[in-house]
């Protein structure tokens, strides 16, 4: 529900449009928003240039496409000074900025931030 609180319309398709898609390839490659960290194939190396809200990127299922297949909102830092995150998790049926299903972290070389891909910002 992201768009629809900041009053982005929702898309039904994956077809570029004025709102936000509803998958996360779509939302990488055709949505709106301003590319702060773009998608080399490989986890980026500046979070530092990220802000509270942006929209994280991940390629989870590692398939010979890399797109991105996975989206989550970037929190900041927490008290240890790591780059979390908020997500939709199977293994927690639903959001969770805790660690269940994989850390919610960017720079802790677990399975997200070795899927991490790239970066918006609406």
């Amino acid at each position: 529900m992201y768009g629809y609180r900041v009053g982005y319309p929702l898309l039904a398709t994956e077809e570029p449009g004025p709102g936000l898609p509803r998958r996360a390839r779509a939302m990488a490659e055709t949505g709106p928003g301003t590319v702060i960290l773009p998608d080399t194939g490989a986890p980026p190396t500046n979070a530092a240039a990220l802000q509270a809200g942006d929209l994280l990127f991940f390629d989870l299922d590692q398939a010979p496409d890399r797109r991105a297949d996975h989206v989550a909102i970037y929190l900041g830092r927490d008290e240890a000074g790591q780059h979390r995150f908020v997500s939709s998790r199977r293994r927690a049926d639903g959001p969770t900025l805790g660690d269940l299903g994989g850390t919610s972290v960017l720079d802790d070389g677990g399975h997200y931030s070795r899927s991490f891909r790239a970066a918006k910002r609406l």
